[in-house]
């Protein structure tokens, strides 16, 4: 099966069995879906060898409130700019559930490449500043392996 048929198998099971899922990853349902869609959007345009960097996600991804302080808000809305950061997060969520151990260190060197030190790139991912570019794969609970240089994370700033 393909990512977009499993996704699409999701959304067509019971209400039941859709919350018994989503509560695995200590989401709604609607997280979850939401989650879903935007990686099989991001999948699919890195499957085709698409820009991701400036990247804008029509439909955006349900965004829990903790994770705001991570992500660069539109003062004129009030919402995310549907950036690169709003995969990422809800990613880490996912991924931290299904395996606690999982090494970040290469996700977060390609976003260091891209946000290390300069707000403005940051924001083109999504991120709130180059600070949140670098910091919040770890804060919410990303492991990096021990030989990620942690001097890394520090040079960020």
């Amino acid at each position: 099966m393909t990512f977009g048929e499993v996704l699409q198998l999701y959304k067509l099971m019971s209400n039941k069995n859709r919350e018994s899922i989503s509560n695995e990853f200590k989401c709604t349902p609607t997280e979850l879906e939401s989650w879903l869609n935007g990686l099989k959007f991001a999948r699919n345009k890195c499957a085709h060898n698409a820009n991701v960097i400036d990247l804008k996600l029509k439909t955006k991804t349900k965004l829990r409130n903790e994770w705001k302080k991570y992500i660069y808000i539109e003062a004129k809305n009030n919402q995310s700019t549907g950036g690169l950061s709003d995969i990422i997060i809800p990613m880490v969520h996912l991924t931290t559930k299904i395996n606690e151990s999982f090494q970040f260190n290469e996700i977060q060197k390609a976003i260091n490449t891209i946000g290390d030190r300069d707000d403005e790139n940051a924001i083109k991912l999504g991120f709130a500043n180059a600070y949140a570019s670098a910091h919040a794969i770890s804060d919410m609970g990303g492991h990096f392996n021990q030989n990620y240089n942690s001097k890394q994370m520090k040079n960020c700033l």
